[in-house]
C-alpha cells in the first residue's frame, strides 16, 4: 500500500500507486495531466497575446516606451479582450490610437482609472470596425495573389507556345 496522495487537478485522493506522478505531483491519470498542459499552453498563449495588447497601448496611446513604468490596473482592465484575436485588437489600436490618445488628454479624465476605462471603451466599440478592415484586408490579398497567380499561368502558357512556334520555324530551315 502506497503513500496517500492528492490529484493536483481534480483534488481526488488516492494512492500514489495508482496515481501518475509528473514531477512533485501526483494526477488522477496520464490524461488529467496532458489536460492540464494543454490549458496551460492556451492561457500562456492568450497571455502572450494581451502582453501585445497592453505593449501596443502603452506605446502608441499612452506614449510610455519603458516597461517598468507601464500601468498595472491597466494590464487587469484588458482581460475583457481575453476572447479576442489579438492582431484585430492591435489593428484597431492603430486605426483609432491616435483619436484616443488625444481624446484622454482631456481635462475631464482627471484620472487615470478614468482614462483606462474609456481605452478600452473605445478599443471594444473599433472591434467590430477593425474586423471588417481585416476581412477586406485578407480578400485584397487573396485577389492579388490569385491575379498573380493567373498571369504567371499565362506567361507560362505564351512562352510554351513561342518555344513550339520557334522548334517548328527551325524544322522548316
Amino acid at each position: 500500500m502506497g503513500k496517500t496522495v492528492r490529484c493536483a487537478v481534480t483534488g481526488e485522493v488516492g494512492t500514489d500507486d495508482e496515481f501518475y506522478k509528473r514531477g512533485s505531483k501526483y494526477y488522477k491519470s496520464r490524461e488529467a495531466y496532458l489536460q492540464r498542459k494543454k490549458r496551460q499552453k492556451i492561457r500562456k498563449a492568450l497571455d502572450a497575446g494581451l502582453e501585445k495588447i497592453y505593449a501596443m497601448i502603452c506605446e502608441s496611446i499612452l506614449d510610455i516606451k519603458t516597461e517598468a513604468s507601464r500601468p498595472p490596473l491597466l494590464a487587469k482592465k484588458l482581460r475583457v479582450f481575453k476572447d479576442c484575436d489579438p492582431e484585430i485588437v492591435c489593428l484597431a489600436i492603430e486605426l483609432c490610437g491616435d483619436r484616443i490618445a488625444a481624446k484622454i488628454e482631456e481635462p475631464r479624465f482627471g484620472s487615470a482609472y478614468g482614462r483606462y476605462n474609456y481605452i478600452v471603451a473605445a478599443l471594444l466599440n473599433e472591434l467590430s470596425y477593425a474586423e471588417s478592415v481585416q476581412r477586406q484586408r485578407d480578400f485584397q490579398e487573396r485577389r492579388e495573389s490569385a491575379r498573380l497567380a493567373s498571369v504567371i499561368k499565362m506567361a507560362n502558357d505564351l512562352e510554351g507556345v513561342s518555344t513550339s512556334h520557334m522548334s517548328r520555324w527551325q524544322r522548316e530551315d
